[in-house]
């Protein structure tokens, strides 16, 4: 059999090569130009290897602070400046102690019993209703109990969905009212 040809690769973007591999490779040709400058070696010699090692760990350090600067110029920027420190459950409380996958004891405790008791009341539900069912086979009553319990539970999602949507706009409408009032109030005070 013979194989399709593959689609066509999308073209790849450039990217500069790191500096620590372009100064390695020139010390590999025989040193960098700065390098014959000041005096240095190049491959010839007994001494080249010990050059080149210089100049790879002389230019990760120039990397290295290359990197450190524009960290600190991104980090002055203003958007960095005034960012919120993290609240909530985002911020790590002191004394945690992770023990398995970033969770602690009490984490596990919670995870585990909200599962467990997820899932032993689905499984009572299924068999009291599988129950019920074989008890009213004949009349298919279990049916009609199924399609109304699934009508309920519609009714539940759309009260929630509904009520979500109003309580957020009933916020909404409280923010404006009391922005609108501190600007009413601002306007007095500078106009007594």
């Amino acid at each position: 059999r013979r194989r399709r040809p593959s689609a066509p690769l999308p073209p790849q973007k450039y990217s500069r090569p790191r500096l620590s591999d372009r100064l390695s490779k020139m010390a590999a040709k025989g040193g960098s130009e700065e390098a014959k400058a000041e005096g240095g070696h190049h491959k010839s010699g007994g001494g080249g290897d010990a050059a080149a090692e210089v100049s790879i760990i002389q230019a990760r350090k120039a990397e290295s602070l290359e990197y450190r600067i524009k960290l600190a110029s991104f980090m002055a920027q203003p958007h960095m400046q005034n960012k919120p420190k993290r609240t909530g459950w985002t911020k790590v409380k002191e004394g945690y102690q992770p023990c398995l996958w970033d969770n602690d004891l009490f984490d596990w405790a919670a995870i585990l019993t909200i599962f467990l008791t997820m899932y032993a009341s689905e499984g009572v539900f299924y068999y009291l209703f599988l129950t019920f069912y074989l008890a009213t086979d004949v009349d298919q009553e279990a049916l009609w109990v199924n399609v109304g319990l699934f009508g309920l539970g519609a009714l539940a999602l759309a009260f929630t969905v509904v009520s979500g949507q109003k309580a957020r706009e009933l916020k909404a409408a409280r923010e404006a009212a009391l922005k609108r009032d501190m600007a009413v109030n601002a306007l007095e005070a500078s106009q007594a």
